[in-house]
Order: structure tokens, then sequence, then C-alpha cells
């Protein structure tokens, strides 16, 4: 998920349900029985107009998915066409700047690996931040008619981690998760026993949450749906249809914030040795390795405790490989069904210590919601968190490491 954008959530969900043409009508009105599968193992396929063409020509498509057209379309036409001179500007560059930080690069197999030059300082506490179509067009405007450059390079970023976002809550069925935030757990957790007892409860018509859940679930169109929903009902048997149908939802949506155990770690005296395959990165084992080890490290006491990637050809069940993928600027994620870390050409170091934190068994812990009184994805993240915010060149922190301590126990000697 989540790459992965609730005050402003709530605001948003009012205005749309008073104004009642913010949002895709029946989204609210009768959402699936149930929910889609929770993996998507392929990245998207096509370019950037092709991937634009798939969420218009869906019937989910929204109100705010259909205005932005015109614009997305004039800037995948100047993307796709200018694809070569960005390959081209992206090979020659021996700096970068991202956010207020300078990279460098160095070889990484068939590509290159960026690295941060000074040291991160993180900002305490949760991040806003917001992005969506009209600001990109804004961006768009700005350098349409100037040659290709580091701007043109953050442009197709945004642009393609916009359509991941858009093709995962519009195509793929997702769009549950960009209604919870980082507020989201608690409510699934809060709210799913309440849900499963009125279930068990032939008496019970509509559960009966406490003050502070009632207040978020008001809050969210799946829960107001069923709420509505069962309120309608007076036959037993659908309205006990309705109650599991509702449970097969939050239970769906929790297994987005499950650590997943990966069964080829061994805990060892100095850490946690992870195997790999190199696959697509063959040759760049040792680069690879000190780009998870200077993330993925810390004291101890008195010594150090790493994640030691140990690359090895042997088809261990379970063992992730590396695979590079063709469009720079892509969003990089891990298919826990495929067993694949999959990366893109000039990748930046700490976004292979976000995805290795996946391997081991992290879930994202930025949130991205969808606004659609405003048309804008909010991104929630904290600065101070590799798996948050890796841009901000966020480490590990104590709860994680506290995390892969109890996870992966029993070390060799």
């Amino acid at each position: 998920m989540r790459n992965r954008r609730v005050a402003p959530l709530a605001s948003a969900l009012a205005l749309c349900a008073l104004l009642s043409a913010c949002s895709r009508p029946d989204r609210e009105e009768s959402p699936p029985d149930s929910p889609p599968p929770s993996a998507h193992d392929a990245p998207p396929q096509g370019s950037i107009a092709e991937l634009i063409w798939k969420i218009q020509d869906s019937e989910d498509a929204e109100e705010c998915d259909h205005d932005a057209k015109p614009i997305q379309l004039e800037i995948a036409r100047e993307l796709d066409a200018r694809k070569a001179e960005l390959a081209a500007f992206r090979s020659q560059a021996d700096s970068s700047r991202i956010g207020n930080a300078d990279y460098r690069p160095r070889p990484l197999g068939p590509t290159r690996l960026w690295e941060r030059v000074s040291p991160p300082v993180p900002i305490p506490g949760w991040q806003e931040d917001r992005d969506s179509w009209a600001l990109i067009g804004e961006s768009f405007r700005k350098i349409q008619d100037t040659p290709i450059d580091a701007r043109w390079v953050r442009l197709e970023a945004r642009v393609r981690g916009t359509l991941r976002d858009d093709l995962d809550r519009v195509v793929n069925g997702d769009w549950f998760y960009y209604t919870l935030g980082r507020e989201g757990e608690s409510l699934l957790q809060g709210s799913r026993p309440v849900v499963s007892a009125c279930l068990a409860d032939e008496s019970c018509r509509v559960p009966e949450f406490d003050s502070a859940i009632a207040t978020r679930a008001a809050e969210n169109p799946l829960y107001r749906y069923f709420a509505r929903k069962l309120g309608e009902i007076t036959d037993p048997a659908e309205r006990q249809a309705k109650l599991r149908s509702w449970l097969k939802w939050i239970d769906w949506a929790l297994t987005g914030y499950d650590f997943k155990p990966n069964s080829t770690i061994r805990r060892v005296s100095s850490g946690y040795e992870l195997p790999l395959l190199s696959g697509d990165l063959a040759g760049a084992e040792e680069t690879l390795a000190h780009a998870i080890e200077t993330t993925w490290s810390h004291s101890l006491g008195e010594r150090r405790e790493s994640v030691l990637a140990r690359f090895d050809e042997t088809e261990l069940p379970g063992i992730f490989r590396l695979l590079l993928g063709q469009e720079a600027g892509s969003r990089a994620f891990v298919s826990f069904t495929q067993k694949t870390v999959n990366l893109y050409p000039e990748i930046v170091a700490s976004t292979i210590a976000h995805e290795i934190g996946h391997v081991l068994g992290f879930p994202d812990h930025y949130y991205t919601v969808w606004e659609p009184a405003t048309c804008t994805y909010l991104t929630q993240s904290r600065d101070d968190d590799v798996m948050s915010n890796h841009w901000s060149g966020g480490g590990v922190t104590a709860e994680e490491w506290q995390e892969l301590s109890e996870r992966y126990r029993n070390p060799e000697k």
C-alpha cells in the first residue's frame, strides 16, 4: 500500500455528503460484499497515457478523476514523448537535490544508487503533505516550455506516484484503505469485536460503538454504509449476511497493518541474517549490503546489531529476489506472493532500506487519505522512521528494533 498523504478527512467527507457530487455516488451506496484481493503483484504496465486511460475507463472512476483527465493527458503526452530525453538526463547527472538534501550516485549493477551526502535532520512528529493533479498541473505549467532538467524528473516521479494511488483506489479496489489514515488501525481493532458480538446476538440490529469509535465510524464512508443498511434491514438472515460482509472488510483492511514474519531470517549474535537473491542486480551485492546495513544497524550496549544481507543463489523456500524494472521514477514495492523486491533505475539508497523493511516483515508506517471534496491525497508520515518517510533519511525506530527482537528470537552463538 501502501505506497503510500484525520481531522481533514472528517470535514472533507462531511462536505462531500452535503454536496453529493464530489465522489462516485454509489461508492457508499453499494460497496462490494467482499473486499478485493489484498495483493497486487504486478507493477502498472504501459505508458503514462495508457495508465491514465485505465483509470478513466473504470466504472469506479470518480468525478475528480474525470475532471483531471485533460491535464493528465496533456502531461502524459509530454512525458511519454520526452522519455528518451529524461533517461539521458538521469544517466548523465552526477548530483541531485531531493527535498532539502543533496545526493550523489554510485554504480549499482546495470543502474546507479543515489546516496545522501549529509546526515539527515528529521523533523519530529507527524507531518502532513498534500498533492493533487491540480498541483501537479501547476508545476507542469511552470516548466512545460523548458529543456529537460531535474524539475522534469521530479514531475515524472510525482505523476507516477499519483497514478499508482489512482490505480489502487479506482481500478484495484483498494479505496477503503484511502479512507482510514493513521488512526485507521485503532478504528478497525476497536470496532471488530463490537461487530462480531452483534453478529452473534440475534437481537442486535446495529453495532453500538463507544463514543470514540462511534465518532470515527461516522466519518468513514464504508462504516456509514453498513450502519445505514443494517438500520433498514428487517430480515434476520439478511442482517447477519451484512454483518459478515462488514467483518470481511475489517479483516481485509487489518492485514495492511500486520507484521509479516519472514521464515528465511536467522537471528545471529551480530543481528539478523537475511538471505536474498540479487537477481537483476547481480554483481552489486556489496553495494546492496552496504545500503541495507547503513540504515538497519544500531548500537546495543557495547556491540552493534545489524541486518546482514546474505546473497545466495540457493533457492531457499521463501527467499526474496531483487528485480529492476524499466520505468525510472516508478514506486518501488514488495510482492509477498511472488517473493520479489521490485526496484527501478536510479534508485535512492533509502528506498532500498524501506523495501527491505517490508521483507523483514514491517508494514508501511505512512498513510494516504483520499479527500474527494478537494480531489487531493493527504499523506501522513514521520521523518524519523524509514518505514514512514524514507525520503527524509529516517532510520529504524526503537519500537521497530524491539519488534524484530521479539519476532526473531534465539540467536545462534
